[in-house]
């Protein structure tokens, strides 16, 4: 039996240009990643930062593909937490 959400999960992407990565389905931007120097910074996209502006700071990470699992990983538990 197909998952309500299976459409819209499996339209979930990233589109990278040189140093700067966009996490996003057909509907909204979900996160990025820029790399700054020598480290990856990542944001969820779905909520504003501390200070209420921008993007909520995730963490910094050595490497693009640690910083897109952290991306992914946050919406994840975001998404469980609504479920429950």
């Amino acid at each position: 039996m197909p998952q309500p959400n299976a459409r819209i999960d499996s339209s979930r992407s990233w589109h990278m240009t040189g140093n700067v990565g966009a996490f996003a389905d057909s509907e909204r931007h979900l996160g990025h990643i820029l790399k700054v120097e020598s480290v990856w910074i990542a944001f969820d996209g779905t909520h504003l930062g501390e200070d209420g502006q921008g993007f909520q700071l995730i963490g910094v990470f050595p490497d693009p593909d640690s910083a897109k699992i952290a991306v992914e990983f946050v919406l994840l538990r975001i998404n469980a937490s609504r479920a429950s």
